[in-house]
C-alpha cells in the first residue's frame, strides 16, 4: 500500500494509519509493542497506537519542506533497537509531503 502524507510545520493534523497481516488487524500491544516512532529526513516524532491504528504528528518533525519518504518504527522487548514495519520497500510505503 502507497500512501501520500502531506503534513505542515508545527502543526497538530493526526495521520491514522491501518496495519494488517494477512488480512487480519495487527494488534500491537498483543504484540508486545513498548514504543511507536515515525522518521523522516533523520528526523522522529513519538507515535501513538490503538489496535491496529497508528497515529502521527507529522508535523512535529520540524524538517525543511519537501518530498520524504517516511517510516514507522516498532519497538517491543525483542527488537529494542527497534523494526520499521512501514517504509521504503515495506509492504505499506509513505510519501511524505512536508510544507512550510
Amino acid at each position: 500500500m502507497y500512501l501520500e502524507v502531506s503534513a505542515f510545520n508545527g502543526r497538530d493534523d493526526i495521520t491514522k494509519i491501518q496495519f494488517n497481516r494477512d488480512g487480519q488487524p495487527v494488534d500491537f500491544t498483543a504484540e508486545g509493542v513498548t514504543k511507536i516512532e515515525a522518521v523522516a529526513a533523520s528526523k522522529v516524532v513519538p507515535a501513538e497506537y490503538t489496535g491496529n491504528v497508528v497515529s502521527v504528528k507529522f508535523g512535529k518533525l520540524g524538517i525543511m519542506p519537501g518530498i520524504y519518504m517516511a517510516r514507522i518504527v516498532i519497538y517491543t522487548s525483542t527488537a529494542p533497537d527497534g523494526l520499521v514495519i512501514a517504509g521504503p520497500g515495506k509492504e505499506v510505503e509513505i510519501e511524505l509531503s512536508y510544507n512550510a
